[in-house]
């Protein structure tokens, strides 16, 4: 009297183990559930037996893939038995076969592998039981070449060749099939398009303008240059950049979204300082969803006394401070950047210097730097905006900052 493992009932098991799978919700993430049914002697068998399970690359012969499983008082009633394993070894895509041996229970655990038969045949796996092993890859990938993962951290896709993880390099990305932009100022209206639900938004907060000159002279009318004497126009400092981010945001096909954009901030005139820049904002009904700030405005310059000793000169306007990283609210799914403004200079007053040949050299006042734009890109064109306005200085006006953008896009 032989024991074996009807092939006609493990057929079928193979053939439902994706419907079972799916129903254990309390299955182990690289688990799944093995049916079959024993015969004694061409009869069901009924009792309880010792089993133990383990992979083969081939139907007969080979290593075990991995470890071998086993489970001591397997119930079997009118040949039928169910249990989960969990094979932990992640397939190549090969041929995977499943040995299962057997004895009558006497006692004895697994620590004691005698009396253990192996029916045959082995059994082939179907797709389902192969694919959760897929999930283990992560964790086993290091001892298989060519397999790939995705870093989360680094936000890149990776191979392993046996010893480092390399990231795997693209073509040009590909670019969303729409990007509408809105570059002027105030309030516009996006209806989200049929069929999409995730949305993409660059924001832009606006620039500070840059703020006057001091209303002092901007020169020594002799043409000498004399440190110490006052009446000197210094120059003002530089706007503050917006802040910019990416984000991608859940949306409902047909909801309307209200996109502001915030205003340049104006050159300050002479003796004045510049104004902020205008806040830009995603809102849906009433509530902010993004907001990103403006820069701050560049401080004017004062009269000041001629310094001496080199071409800096003596302080003028500071430049103003920039926008903060823009902030988020809402339904969202995720950041990919958020990055303050970028900061100004502030500005100087006039100064005379001795360098030979020309013991008193004089080096004019300068208006403060604005603060640059900052860029968004792939997988969109480069794109800028916020950048602050220049200060002015005696002669020369100061600038406005630029103003803030939106840049939506979805594929």
């Amino acid at each position: 009297m032989g024991i074996r493992l009807s092939r006609i009932v493990a057929c079928i098991a193979a053939v439902l183990l994706s419907l079972v799978c799916a129903g254990r919700v309390a299955a182990g993430p690289t688990s799944f559930v093995y049916q079959g049914r024993l015969e004694e002697g061409g009869q069901p068998a009924t009792g309880t037996f010792d089993m133990r399970f383990g992979l083969f690359a081939t139907s007969t012969g080979g290593p075990v893939i991995g470890s071998y499983q086993c489970v001591d008082n397997v119930v079997v009633t009118n040949g039928l038995f169910s249990m989960e394993l969990d094979l932990v070894a992640p397939s190549s895509g090969a041929d995977t076969f499943l040995q299962v041996e057997t004895r009558a229970d006497t006692g004895l655990t697994c620590g004691n592998t005698s009396g253990l038969v192996a029916l045959t045949p082995r059994v082939k796996l179907g797709a389902s039981p192969k694919a959760v092993y897929s999930l283990a890859v992560p964790a086993n990938s290091p001892t298989m070449p060519g397999a790939i993962r995705f870093d989360p951290t680094l936000r890149q896709f990776q191979g392993y060749d046996g010893a480092f993880w390399y990231p795997l390099t693209y073509g040009a990305a590909v670019v969303p099939t729409n990007s509408p932009q809105y570059t002027t100022p105030g309030v516009s209206a996006f209806v989200v398009p049929a069929g999409v639900t995730r949305l993409g938004v660059d924001i832009w907060g606006a620039g500070g303008g840059g703020g006057g000159s001091g209303a002092g002279a901007a020169a020594p009318t002799t043409g000498a240059c004399t440190a110490g004497t006052g009446g000197y126009g210094a120059g003002g400092g530089g706007g503050g950049g917006g802040g910019a981010g990416r984000f991608i945001i859940d949306v409902t096909p047909g909801e309307t979204l209200l996109l502001d954009i915030g205003a340049g901030g104006a050159a300050g005139a002479a003796g004045q300082p510049g104004a902020s820049g205008g806040v830009t904002r995603v809102r849906r009904g009433g509530v902010a969803l993004i907001t990103a700030a403006s820069g701050s405005p560049g401080a004017a310059g004062t009269m000041v006394v001629m310094g001496s000793g080199s071409c800096n000169g003596s302080p003028g306007g500071a430049g103003g401070a920039p926008g903060s990283q823009p902030t988020l609210a809402g339904t969202t799914t995720l950041t990919e950047a958020s990055l303050p403004g970028l900061g100004s200079g502030g500005g100087t007053g006039p100064s005379c210097t001795s360098t030979f040949p020309n013991p008193t050299v004089w080096c004019p006042a300068s208006g403060g730097q604005g603060g640059g734009a900052r860029s968004l890109s792939a997988p969109l064109a480069v794109d800028n905006s916020g950048a602050g306005g220049s200060g002015g200085r005696p002669g020369l006006a100061a600038t406005s900052g630029s103003a803030g953008r939106i840049r939506l896009f979805w594929y």
